[in-house]
Parts: C-alpha cells; sequence; structure tokens
C-alpha cells in the first residue's frame, strides 16, 4: 500500500505542477495591468483601409456589425468594409450588403476547406482583382491567442475537477483511517490554502482589475460591482465543472438567439447587434504595399492544409 500511495503521490506532484503552470497566467494577467499604456504618435496622414470580415450565416448581426464600423468618425472615403460570405445557407450576404459592405459569396464543398482562412484569402485574391489602393487591412476574428487559451482550459478544467478532489479526498480519507487524523486535518488547511492563492484569489483580482480598467464601459457603480467581482470564482468552478461534463458526456446542443440590442450603440432600431466578436488586428504596417495584403491570410487548417503564402500570390 505505501508504494501505491508514493506513486499516488508523484503523480500528484506532476500534475499539480502543470496546474501550477496553468495558473500562473492570471498572475501575469495582473502584472500586465501596472504596465504603462504605450502612446503612439498621431500619424501624419490618415491611412486608406480595408475592413474584411469573413462571416457564415451571421444573418442575425452582421448588418449591426457593419453599420456600426460605418458609424465610426474615421474619415468614410478612406475605408471601405467586405464581407466574405462563406458557404452561407441564409441571407448574409444580402442583409451585409444592404448595410452597405461589399460583398463576396464563397462556396466550396471540400469539407477540409470550411474555415475561415480559406474565405479570407477568396475574400483577398477577389479584392486584389478590382482594388489597390489599401494600405493596410484589418480583420475581424479570433486571434490565435484566445483560441489557445480557451483549448488550454479544457484540460486544466478537467484536471480540477477530477483528478484534484479524487486524489486529495483519497489521501486524506486514507490518513484519517490509518489513524493520523492530525495528518487529514493539515491535508484539509492545505487545500484550503492552495485553493485560496491559485484559484480564489487570481480570480477575484482578474475580476476587479477588468471593472477598473472597464469602468466607463460598465454601468454600474462599484458597490454594484463587488459582490459580482467576489462570486467570480464561483462562476469560474461552474465553468470547469461544465467543461468536464462535457468531455465526458456527448451534450446535445440547442440554437440560442443572439442579443440584438444597439440601443446603447446609438444605431439606428434595426435587427441585431454589432458585434464582431473579436477585436480587429491590423494585417500590415503604415507603409504596408497594398500588393501584399493578400499575404495576411491567416492559416486556420491544421497540419498545414492551408494553402502557404506564395500559392496565395
Amino acid at each position: 500500500m505505501a508504494l501505491f500511495n508514493e506513486i499516488l503521490y508523484w503523480i500528484n506532484a506532476v500534475l499539480i505542477g502543470i496546474l501550477s503552470v496553468a495558473f500562473s497566467v492570471q498572475f501575469i494577467y495582473t502584472l500586465f495591468f501596472w504596465l504603462p499604456a504605450r502612446k503612439y504618435k498621431p500619424a501624419e496622414k490618415k491611412h486608406r483601409v480595408g475592413i474584411i470580415i469573413p462571416a457564415r450565416n451571421e444573418s442575425a448581426v452582421i448588418g449591426d456589425t457593419v453599420r456600426c464600423l460605418l458609424a465610426s468618425d474615421y474619415p468614410r472615403e478612406l475605408f471601405d468594409i467586405f464581407v466574405v460570405a462563406d458557404n452561407c445557407t441564409d441571407d448574409t450576404a444580402e442583409i451585409a450588403r444592404e448595410a452597405g459592405a461589399i460583398v463576396f459569396e464563397h462556396f466550396d464543398d471540400d469539407p477540409k476547406h470550411k474555415k475561415a482562412g480559406y474565405a479570407l484569402q477568396f475574400g483577398f485574391e477577389k479584392i486584389l482583382e478590382s482594388y489597390d489602393n489599401y494600405d493596410f487591412f484589418i480583420k475581424f476574428g479570433w486571434s490565435y491567442i484566445d483560441m489557445f487559451l480557451n483549448m488550454l482550459f479544457v484540460p486544466i478544467a478537467v484536471l480540477c475537477c477530477t483528478w484534484v478532489p479524487l486524489y486529495y479526498g483519497y489521501d486524506i480519507i486514507y490518513h484519517c483511517a490509518v489513524g493520523n487524523i492530525a495528518y487529514g486535518n493539515q491535508a484539509l488547511i492545505n487545500v484550503a490554502i492552495i485553493l485560496a492563492c491559485a484559484f480564489v484569489l487570481p480570480f477575484v483580482l482578474q475580476a476587479l482589475l477588468v471593472t477598473v480598467l472597464e469602468r466607463k464601459r460598465i454601468k454600474a457603480s462599484f458597490k454594484q460591482m463587488v459582490p459580482v467581482i467576489l462570486s467570480f470564482p464561483l462562476f469560474m468552478i461552474i465553468y470547469a465543472i461544465s467543461i468536464t461534463c462535457g468531455v465526458f458526456s456527448k451534450p446535445k446542443w440547442n440554437s440560442v438567439t443572439r442579443s440584438t440590442n444597439t440601443a446603447s450603440l446609438g444605431l439606428p432600431s434595426q435587427t441585431s447587434s454589432p458585434s464582431p466578436e473579436a477585436p480587429g488586428q491590423a494585417e500590415t504596417g503604415d507603409d504596408a504595399d497594398p500588393e501584399s495584403a493578400n499575404t495576411t491570410v491567416e492559416n486556420d487548417a491544421p497540419g498545414g492544409d492551408m494553402p502557404s503564402e506564395e500559392e496565395t500570390k
């Protein structure tokens, strides 16, 4: 039995090390908060910008997305909005066109090509056939950092909801059963300290910093936000449990209706909400050559399935 416990001990040590590295990301977030904001000098001239949005069956939100961009205070003659309606089975293309975007409809029956990277490649090729006067492009979509952090949380959530309670529950019960009550009490204290330092404190601090950074956009007083900040670790626990249940089961997904409330943005009363769901990212610099714009297509296909930059030119 001693050998069995020793093996479990070292397995736990390795897994706790992995979890410690993952949770250290929370502390890194807090360090970023204290970094001074970078300030950029105003550009000597306003550049001509192309905004490209890949969309598949986004009829609920694409209209207000386009209208929201058109309502920006950037000179209208210096930017165009392109929507690539990728294998859509709804009226995404028609709605985007009516809202003021230039729309390219893309259809590809190859299942391996049903990724945003192929839609972007198609869009850039069509743009460069007719336009050559953009200094850079802005693409709306997920960043690889977003995807990495979301995927990283899946195994971490599973470990936290399975191994951690099973191992420490077994360890405490075993030592109490053999008469080592003091060890069991100390183990409970250690677990509480670990949870407080590695889970509760980081997530409370993260929620606090988000509240401070977004105080101008949050329409609530700090006093009203205190319960939200303090309960954020509870939300993460529920989130982790939900992920774990999803991993070990075959959940049935139901369609949900997206929020279409745009009143707070001062947009005309229409049917959908201004969402791109992730911030835009400038693909090239101020002095970018428009001819190089088609090299900004991102490879969303795993295993090198996406055409290379040379193939996109």
